[in-house]
């Protein structure tokens, strides 16, 4: 797999990864790479990776713990002002607005101006939501006295013997974003929990996937974990994965069944996959983004290793989802969806989305009302239809026209 892994990295530009794998209780992890295009440093099992919106998770594992231990009620509703459930902020059911803190902007500025956005989805459909995750932190301070990082730390990451890392630390691998090194900022604390703040070897996610693969392991609440493998909601069309579960996806395809989450930031792609019946997990933390429409980066990489991942691991393949809605006629699906504009030729689709650089690119029908990019290259972002709600990837956009 070590070289599969070095012919990946050189295939689609990727500068340095690790790759961690977890069967029947023995963690294995191999490096490729260097921390830097142009260096000589080499990845090194000790290396950091920045989680991303992995970090995700681990926020709902703490939530959902502090509520199995009577501190925290996940039906009251978020500090802030905000009227909407935990549950449903965990759940990415509250039709928040996605959006991030600015530089900056206090935790307390950043809950309030969101939650003066009142609802941009339908509340009670799947909408992907980063501000309701700074809710959650603050929640979760009011309950136990400590925020995300501090309640991380002293509950999860210390009994588990991993570094609380909440900043750059040294020799971490350096972001690359189109090929170039960009700087890891710090992040602010409004986006933490969301994902932009830790970091993270592939045997730090590894030893965190064996707590829930082994109930809670002694340091969470056995409770806490079952929740967190419960569905909350479907993802309309699977563009990322069949359900979102307590915190993460959820994948259940015939024999294969998975929990987990991929971390993007603006320049490092990380995977966590959580295999409970065959006591396994995978993680790939790479130095380098790739474009969302595929082709290149950390993302094709782990598309093109996760057939032989899976196979090592005695996981049954990712298939195609069971069950989808449509289809629906191209030409009925085109139209205006917040900065994203559709219009259809033939039964292919024409994606333009100006912030996101894409520029007319053509989406072939998958199955039902879901596309992907023409040639299928891996890494690509699948797009959906659901009613009035276009999906780019997790990210649900109304339709205005």
């Amino acid at each position: 797999m070590l070289d599969a892994l070095r012919a990946g990295c050189e295939r689609y530009g990727v500068p340095g990864a690790q790759l961690g794998l977890l069967r029947d209780g023995r963690r294995e992890v191999l490096c490729a790479g260097v921390l830097e295009a142009g260096g000589d440093a080499p990845v090194e099992p000790s290396t950091p990776f920045q989680a991303g919106s992995i970090a995700k998770p681990l926020a709902a594992t703490l939530a959902l713990d502090a509520a199995a231990r009577g501190e925290l009620d996940l039906g009251a509703p978020g500090p802030g002002g905000w009227e909407d459930p935990l549950r449903a902020l965990i759940g990415h059911t509250s039709g928040r607005a996605n959006v991030l803190p600015d530089d900056g902007e206090s935790i307390e500025a950043f809950v309030a101006r969101v939650g003066g956005y009142g609802h941009i989805t339908p509340p009670g459909r799947f909408a992907y939501c980063n501000a309701g995750w700074a809710v959650v932190d603050l929640a979760l301070e009011a309950a136990t006295g400590l925020d995300f990082e501090a309640l991380a730390g002293e509950r999860i990451l210390a009994p588990l013997g991993i570094p609380a890392r909440f900043a750059p630390p040294p020799g971490h691998a350096v972001p690359h974003a189109g090929g170039d090194a960009i700087p890891a900022g710090p992040g602010s604390r409004g986006s933490s929990a969301a994902g932009s703040r830790w970091w993270v070897t592939a045997d730090d996610l590894l030893a965190y996937a064996e707590l829930h693969l082994h109930e809670g392991g002694g340091v969470i609440e056995p409770a806490a974990i079952a929740v967190q493998r419960e569905p909350h909601v479907a993802i309309p069309g699977a563009t990322v994965a069949d359900a979102w579960a307590g915190g993460w996806a959820r994948w259940e395809r015939g024999r294969h069944r998975a929990l987990g989450w991929t971390g993007y930031t603006g320049g490092q792609r990380a995977y966590l996959r959580v295999f409970p019946e065959q006591d396994a997990a995978l993680v790939l933390l790479t130095n380098a983004a790739g474009p969302l429409l595929g082709g290149s980066g950390g993302s094709a990489l782990y598309d093109d290793l996760l057939p032989r991942l899976l196979e090592q691991l005695g996981v049954p393949p990712l298939g195609e989802p069971s069950a989808t809605a449509g289809p629906t006629p191209a030409a009925a699906l085109a139209g205006l969806y917040g900065p994203a504009a559709i219009t259809a030729d033939g039964d292919d689709v024409l994606l333009t989305a100006a912030p996101m650089g894409i520029d007319g690119a053509r989406h072939e029908r998958a199955y039902g009302d879901t596309f992907l990019a023409e040639g299928r290259p891996p890494g690509g972002m699948a797009i959906a239809f659901d009613g009035d709600l276009l999906y780019l990837g997790p990210f649900a956009l109304p339709r205005a026209s």
